[in-house]
């Protein structure tokens, strides 16, 4: 069920329209990003360390690690030449390594589903 509760939440509700709109087929496992990030701390609690954050990035298993474009589902190639075993899809131009490349968003923060808030628009 669509629901709006605030212009932020109608604003990611047309992207999300747009994006499947673009897109289809995209991997719902990693929402079309083909990875997984998060942050964690490092640091034990109780020693002396600053506390800081670091990155981690997992490939998608769903996807990228079956040479599945993350956008559309189709089997990825190997791009000729690369060392690196980099993947393309000749459908929509995804390429494994490209850091523009954009999946679906996580959008705002929504309460809607406390405000009993159904489709307004």
């Amino acid at each position: 069920m669509k629901h709006y509760c605030t212009t932020s939440c109608i604003s990611h509700q047309k992207e999300v329209e747009e994006f499947e709109k673009n897109h289809p087929n995209y991997c719902r496992h990693c929402d079309g990003w083909g990875v997984y990030f998060s942050t964690y701390d490092p640091s034990p609690s109780g020693v002396s360390l600053s506390p800081g954050t670091m990155l981690d990035c997992d490939v998608c298993p769903e996807c990228v690690d079956k040479n599945l474009c993350p956008l559309c589902m189709i089997e990825t190639v190997p791009v000729v030449g690369h060392e690196d075993n980099e993947r393309v899809c000749l459908t929509c131009n995804w390429k494994e390594d490209n850091e523009n490349h954009e999946g679906l968003s996580d959008g705002p923060e929504c309460h809607c589903y406390l405000e009993n808030v159904v489709e307004l628009v």
